[in-house]
């Protein structure tokens, strides 16, 4: 949420006995006539902290993961969001089709279903795709913490995809071998795509699962960060997700040369062959306004909510626990937006949602 200062009301509403029936929100018919009542409002002060959070955040497989880089929010700070996951044949043993002599390798292109964004899109990015190191395979039983989940790979890119146009993430893409929207594709260097086409499928690499990942641990998607005040949405588990070969062969011996596609998945079904993932999400908030507010101490005049992992702030009301035993017609607690730069709030946007939760001091727990 962008810089939000707290102004705070607390409206209560007290009934008292009384002989004649006076303006009430409760229905007339619900009121004997002998009762009345009064309605009456005070305030309290409310001290107000920003504090790091420091639960566990973490993205599941099902979850949108985020790719990208804001350099350019000066109340919260630079955040980098990588992706990291496994796609991979459904099953096992695999074969690429057609005849193998006859196989010529064209490309390979790393697809993301693009789901949104979050930022200024008018910004272009540039992203990195690189292998996994095989010391570092994700496992696809395990959930990451978003704010520690560091996968190795190996520094050499599998692919670059340099200073794109984030707006233009919704085209359309029509050819011979999908009608697509929302696609986020990534051309690889073609040497990886006769690593997977001609030299995988001439070794027992495609034999099992697990041999497949001791050759080839999956992506991991980087973004630089020369560019960049946006973060995007993908999801792995769509449809549009995928890693396509393409390639010509002869199907058989007897049919002429054909251009073919094959594509690895995110997988989720099978026990060996589910696909692992993670989403490292990193803020520098070193410089930034909210890092003069963290951990303050004292009754803030501003307080700062970045979604998790970020920040959360308390509301401390002293007084509340010395007010006498009331009936509450209504208590209300108001956020105001406090303004900043027109344009960044206009693409840095407070969030349509937001958590109030108590807070047990003597059992420490909300």
């Amino acid at each position: 949420m962008r810089k939000p200062i707290f102004v705070v009301i607390l409206t209560i509403s007290f009934f008292y006995a009384c002989t004649k029936i006076q303006t009430t929100d409760i229905g007339n018919g619900l009121i004997p006539p002998i009762d009345g009542v009064t309605v009456k409002d005070t305030f309290f002060d409310v001290i107000t902290n920003t504090f790091l959070d420091d639960n566990v955040a973490r993205v599941y497989k099902g979850d949108d993961h985020v790719i990208g880089y804001m350099g350019n929010d000066p109340l919260f700070g630079k955040t980098t969001a990588s992706a990291f996951f496994e796609l991979k044949p459904t099953s096992y043993p695999f074969f690429i089709a057609g005849n193998k002599d006859s196989l010529v390798v064209d490309s390979a292109y790393l697809i993301l279903s693009y789901k949104g964004i979050y930022g200024d899109p008018a910004i272009p990015q540039t992203w990195n795709v690189y292998e996994i190191s095989k010391g570092n395979k994700l496992q696809f039983d395990s959930s990451y913490d978003a704010e520690k989940a560091t996968i190795g790979f190996i520094n050499t890119p599998l692919g670059t995809k340099s200073s794109f146009d984030l707006r233009k993430l919704k085209d359309s893409i029509s050819d011979r071998f999908e009608n697509a929207q929302n696609q986020i594709r990534i051309k690889l260097d073609k040497s990886f795509a006769t690593r997977l086409l001609k030299t995988y499928d001439s070794t027992n690499a495609y034999k099992n699962d697990s041999i497949f990942r001791d050759n080839f641990a999956g992506f991991a998607v980087v973004p630089g960060t020369g560019s960049g005040n946006a973060l995007v949405r993908v999801n792995l588990l769509d449809t549009n997700t995928k890693l396509s070969l393409y390639y010509s062969t002869r199907l058989d011996a007897s049919t002429t040369r054909d251009t073919v596609v094959t594509s690895f998945r995110f997988n989720t079904s099978g026990t060996n062959e589910t696909s692992g993932s993670a989403n490292l999400i990193n803020h520098e908030r070193a410089g930034s306004q909210v890092a003069n507010y963290l951990h303050s101490g004292k009754n803030d005049s501003l307080v700062f909510v970045q979604t998790t992992p970020g920040t959360y702030v308390t509301l401390k009301i002293p007084n509340l626990s010395k007010f006498r035993n009331t009936v509450i017609h209504r208590a209300e607690i108001d956020l105001t937006q406090a303004p900043d730069n027109p344009a960044l709030d206009a693409v840095l946007t407070a969030p349509r949602y937001m958590l109030l939760t108590a807070y047990d001091s003597v059992n420490k727990r909300k």
